[in-house]
């Protein structure tokens, strides 16, 4: 049997694939996690979230009554600044940190997300959401690097 002159997978190295689902395992993880809450349709992601907080109402601040809390939003900044440190690290044991290709991953899966939002009953893809994706990411990320180098 004539075998090709490179190798594209070598399942018999299992430490080899034990440290890629090392690396790789926490973003798969959490883009799962983003993935079937993005899934639910709109009457049962509002269950969730009451489960979750209590309440799908935005919510002024006690202390700045003139902000309010959006609890979708909050569910955004919370999925995507896990998987902006999660890309980052994954990155980083690779021996390929950075904080561009980390984002470039986080704000292209968000738009992805939002595409498949936008096929799932009561629910919309909005650009502002990926915006808010990045940016969650974007901060993560940054975090992730600083604290890593000290």
């Amino acid at each position: 049997m004539r075998h090709p002159p490179f190798k594209l997978c070598d399942f018999t190295d299992m430490r080899k694939w034990q440290t890629i689902l090392n690396r790789w395992g926490p973003v798969l993880l959490v883009m799962a996690a983003i993935f079937a809450f993005s899934s639910l349709p709109g009457e049962k992601a509002e269950a969730v979230l009451v489960g979750l907080v209590g309440t799908t109402e935005s919510a002024p601040i006690e202390a700045l009554p003139q902000m309010v809390i959006d609890w979708y939003k909050v569910g955004h900044v919370i999925g995507y600044a896990l998987l902006g440190a999660a890309a980052a690290r994954a990155l980083a044991l690779s021996g390929r940190a950075g904080f561009w290709p980390a984002l470039l991953i986080c704000a292209a899966y968000a738009v992805t997300d939002e595409f498949h939002q936008h096929f799932t009953p009561n629910r919309s893809g909005r650009a502002l959401d990926v915006l808010i994706d990045a940016g969650a990411a974007a901060v993560a990320i940054y975090l992730y690097l600083f604290f890593r180098k000290k």
